[in-house]
């Protein structure tokens, strides 16, 4: 809660006639960014990443991504995925459609059909990341097989 009313006391946050919370934390006018920023990680129980952290991160994915890129050369990567089900995986992946690449996902690992590569999309899809399963399967289909 923001409001130009507010005092600084923790008394205020819970009315004596009730145990609801009117609200979970408040902010005092003027605003500092920093306290503001403070209390929505608070809020939502994240943590900030700063631009020294940002550099780590930059490393560990240019390492992932090397990685990436040695395990999708591997001859055994694509073996047995079917053009139609990456198509499939395509279009779903294209509007965001989780439980139907799930599905294939299933009928893929049920038919024991390349177990690192359903890893993968696997992995990718838990983390909403579309654009990783889009990119998987346009390699799958381009790959001569």
């Amino acid at each position: 809660m923001i409001s130009a009313d507010a005092i600084e006391s923790s008394v205020y946050a819970v009315p004596p006639e009730s145990d609801m919370r009117l609200n979970d934390d408040y902010l005092t006018k003027p605003i500092r960014d920093n306290a503001l920023l403070d209390k929505v990680a608070t809020a939502l129980n994240i943590e900030w990443c700063y631009e020294a952290d940002t550099q780590q991160v930059q490393k560990k994915e240019s390492i992932k991504n090397e990685s990436k890129k040695n395990k999708l050369n591997d001859d055994g990567f694509y073996q047995g995925v079917s053009d139609d089900d990456c198509r499939e995986l395509i279009s779903m992946a294209e509007v965001g459609f989780v439980s139907g690449m799930d599905n294939v996902l299933i009928r893929m690992e049920a038919a024991n059909v390349a177990n690192e590569f359903v890893s993968s999309l696997r992995s990718y899809l838990s983390s909403y990341q579309f654009s990783e399963i889009i990119s998987i399967c346009k390699q799958a289909i381009a790959d001569d097989r």
